[in-house]
């Protein structure tokens, strides 16, 4: 017993030893002295917000982070994650192995995970297939306005009754990316895609990067479920088994027609099969097809529905803002007609208010992590081939030096000029920049716009319980979500 005990604290203060060892001095300094195998997951707060604004302050713009064996470089203000992802993008555009990845099936593959080939590839494929369905087009506005009228029949028939809207608004906006992926809409009540929805989200909230199972892929061969890893795993397996591969069948081949390319499976098949035809070399296949089809739904659900919500939310606690952005769609719109993309210059107060809502709830804090392909001087440091890079979202959106000496504040004339025009600054990247910013930005901004005001033209947002507003504290995943709540969607000619 004494022997095993002994052997047992020798090994410890071994590995203790080689790990306090192995931080370089010449590296960004660390918050805190990591722990021997675990580095700072085990400092990881549920609040990531406060907390690395904490460590900012501790250590400066530029600080390290080790996560398992990871060395990760966390990087704060615009100058620095422009530096980065900008300007050293030729080095800084891979992504390392992700968990909320892998759970779908082999890492790496896809749009929004993949690196090198893959992902090069596939973004100029992507890209190629949205231009040809029209996206950036009339068409696209054509699509998100019959989903937005969908959307405020369903909310009509609620009769002002209090309801958490996450259900309908998540299927609504997923819709739109389901009409450009598969060519086909749900009902918002329809089992498969609430199920779908549900998937998806319920990991986005599990799968962050305080996850242990990103670090330690031991976790497979263990008993019970110690990270929930199983449990995200079987939710990504059912997303991908039920939903996705069901659909490609369908789309890509059972219904497939040459003269009827009208979704964005039905094309990638097309380009693939160009391809191989030809003898051209290609990374497109079956496999990366189902990824993108999840990183697609994915990111065009989560983000659009996140903002939506907080939008609502912010609504509630500022109701004069509510009323502002009613009487500019009343007065540049009117009632008669719905608002359409022509409107969209003469409504700068809608405009800006939906820029404030994305500023403020920036809804990915820290981006999704790149990989250093190369060595990376920056900041005063050299960071070795193979480090990981967190860039700070959040330390841009609420630099001081840029919004003003409260930028926790909702203001939305932060982005209006004296005489009422919109600006933005460079310094807005709630998408983030460089070549990994959000490929589906566009559709995003376009989904926004036309959601919030054809939904303020016809409702008005009142709480569920007037003297008690819900939260504005956000819950954080791989997103920062508002907590559920409850609203009161009342139609505005019923309150006249």
């Amino acid at each position: 017993m004494e022997i095993t005990t002994f052997l047992l604290v020798s090994l410890t203060f071994l590995v203790a030893y080689m790990w306090f060892r192995r931080h370089d001095p010449k590296l960004p300094p660390c918050p805190v002295i990591p722990m021997p195998v675990f580095g700072h997951l085990l400092y990881m707060d549920k609040n990531p917000r406060a907390q690395f604004k904490q460590w900012r302050k501790k250590c400066g713009n530029i600080y390290s982070l080790y996560l398992g064996q990871n060395l990760v470089v966390v990087l704060n203000g615009f100058d620095l994650v422009k530096e980065a992802l900008v300007k050293n993008a030729d080095i800084t555009s891979d992504r390392p192995y992700i968990f909320f990845d892998a759970a779908s099936g082999k890492s790496g593959l896809g749009i929004v995970y993949s690196s090198g080939a893959v992902w090069k590839e596939h973004r100029a494929v992507t890209v190629n297939i949205f231009r040809a369905l029209g996206i950036g087009t009339n068409i696209l506005v054509e699509k998100v306005t019959e989903v937005v009228e969908a959307n405020n029949e369903d909310l009509a028939r609620l009769h002002g009754e209090a309801t958490d809207l996450d259900n309908i608004l998540t299927t609504s906006v997923a819709n739109i990316i389901c009409s450009i992926i598969i060519g086909h809409r749900f009902n918002h009540d329809d089992n498969e895609l609430l199920a779908a929805c549900k998937n998806f989200r319920d990991n986005v909230f599990e799968a962050d990067a305080k996850n242990l199972a990103n670090y330690f892929t031991f976790w497979k061969y263990l008993p019970g479920d110690l990270f929930g890893a199983k449990r995200i795993k079987a939710r990504a397996q059912d997303l991908m088994t039920n939903f996705v591969e069901p659909f490609i069948k369908r789309k890509g081949y059972d219904e497939f027609n040459e003269d009827n390319l009208d979704n964005y499976i039905a094309r990638y098949v097309h380009e693939m099969r160009r391809k191989l035809k030809n003898g051209e070399q290609t990374t497109m296949n079956e496999e990366n097809l189902k990824k993108i089809v999840c990183d697609l739904f994915g990111a065009g659900m989560e983000t659009t529905t996140t903002i939506l919500k907080w939008a609502i939310l912010y609504f509630l606690h500022y109701p004069d803002i509510q009323e502002k952005v009613y009487q500019e769609i009343e007065r540049e719109v009117g009632t008669e007609r719905k608002p359409n993309m022509f409107d969209k210059n003469q409504l700068s107060y809608l405009n800006a208010f939906l820029l404030e809502i994305q500023r403020i709830s920036s809804i990915v804090p820290l981006n999704v992590p790149h990989l250093c392909t190369d060595d990376l001087t920056i900041g005063g440091y050299t960071l070795p081939k193979g480090t990981q890079i967190l860039a700070s979202l959040d330390s841009i959106l609420f630099d001081k030096k840029v919004w003003g000496i409260n930028p926790y504040s909702f203001k939305p004339e932060r982005f209006l000029d004296e005489k009422g025009k919109l600006k933005c600054p460079d310094e807005f990247v709630p998408f983030s920049m460089g070549k990994r910013a959000c490929a589906g930005e566009g559709i995003a901004k376009v989904e926004m716009f036309l959601f919030l005001s054809m939904m303020v033209q016809r409702f008005k947002f009142l709480p569920a319980d007037s003297s008690s507003l819900p939260s504005l504290t956000a819950l954080f995943g791989i997103t920062a979500v508002p907590a559920p709540y409850k609203v009161r969607a009342v139609e505005r000619k019923l309150l006249e």
